[in-house]
């Protein structure tokens, strides 16, 4: 399997297990884990996910969350993801405040390109994936929330201040 010009060296039955489950983990704002997983080209997604941290090893959490988030968008959804949080910090500095603040912008002039935004829910909301979600009800574009697991309840009070509802979907076979 070749993904973005580099070849997934693992077995076929391991990458469809992990495919599997991820599906099977998928919480959205829709609230179900059963959508069927759309054919032909991708969805093109703006992915919201918690990246920057002054402490190294959050980052690199957040970076390894991050490129779990787009796998599952990539491989079980179907959907062609764009992460500015994650491009754009590989050239400008995120802890220099007006760099941050034009990747920032950079990112967001993206966002009418595509279909809708994605959060992933599991490593808390930071401020840049407010930001995220207030541009996608200012532009009307439709939001899914995800999340491989449960949402802590400071993120589900963040959310209702902003009149989102995470619904927990049913597991197929539940």
């Amino acid at each position: 399997m070749t993904i973005y010009g580099g070849t997934d060296t693992r077995p076929e039955a391991v990458i469809e297990a992990e495919r599997k489950q991820l599906e099977r983990l998928l919480c959205c704002s829709e609230g179900a884990t059963d959508m069927p997983i759309p054919k032909g080209p991708p969805a093109r997604v703006i992915i919201e996910s918690p990246y920057g941290s002054p402490d190294p090893a959050a980052l690199a959490l957040n970076r390894e969350y991050l490129q779990q988030c787009i796998r599952h968008s990539t491989l079980v959804r179907n959907e062609s993801p764009y992460a500015s949080h994650q491009m754009l910090t590989s050239a400008l500095d995120d802890n220099v405040p007006d760099e941050r603040k034009a990747g920032i912008e950079a990112g967001f002039a993206w966002r009418r390109a595509a279909d809708y935004t994605v959060v992933y829910l599991d490593m808390g909301l930071s401020k840049g994936m407010v930001y995220g979600i207030q541009d996608a009800l200012k532009a009307n574009r439709p939001i899914i929330l995800r999340s491989f697991g449960d949402v802590a309840p400071e993120v589900m009070s963040k959310l209702e201040v902003l009149g989102l509802e995470v619904e927990r979907a049913a597991l197929p076979g539940a």
